[in-house]
């Protein structure tokens, strides 16, 4: 059997005047590519202030603590226990839900905050309308003819 065994090319040392010539290059091409964290976030996380509640610091940092707690609860994952299943099943998706959020700018969760503590309360944009004319309303929709949250 014979052995093929590819040889590695050594590098050819570059002078002084090559290592700052790329050097250079290299800057001049880091300065134009721009910051590199936030080019794939949409304008809409990019415009919070780093105090609401949904800004990419904020997010970041959810996810972060999120991802902790969910490392915890491995054996969770698996469990005969219906409510432990749930609660690891939840977290999961919530990480995912906020890591979407971070690709997308679209929130598809309910709940917000580093334990899920908070909730998202819908709004009503247009409404819609029944034959009577009367707007038709959804219990827990935040309207703005009323000034307030829809109780029922």
């Amino acid at each position: 059997m014979i052995d093929y065994k590819t040889k590695k090319k050594k590098k050819k040392p570059m002078s002084e005047e090559q290592r700052k010539a790329a050097s250079e290059r290299l800057a001049k091409a880091r300065e134009a590519k721009g910051p590199a964290k936030l080019a794939n976030i949409p304008d809409n996380i990019k415009v919070l202030e780093d105090d609401h509640p949904l800004s990419l610091k904020n997010t970041r940092h959810n996810i972060r603590v999120s991802k902790q707690r969910l490392a915890n609860m491995k054996s969770h994952k698996n469990s005969k226990v219906s409510s432990e299943r749930a609660l690891f099943i939840n977290l999961e998706t919530y990480i995912k839900n906020l890591e979407a959020y971070l690709r997308t700018g679209t929130y598809l969760d309910f709940f917000y905050g580093e334990n899920q503590e908070n909730q998202i309360i819908p709004k009503c944009i247009k409404p819609a309308y029944d034959e009577n004319g009367e707007i038709k309303r959804c219990y827990g929709v935040f309207y703005e003819d009323i000034a307030k949250i829809w109780k029922g």
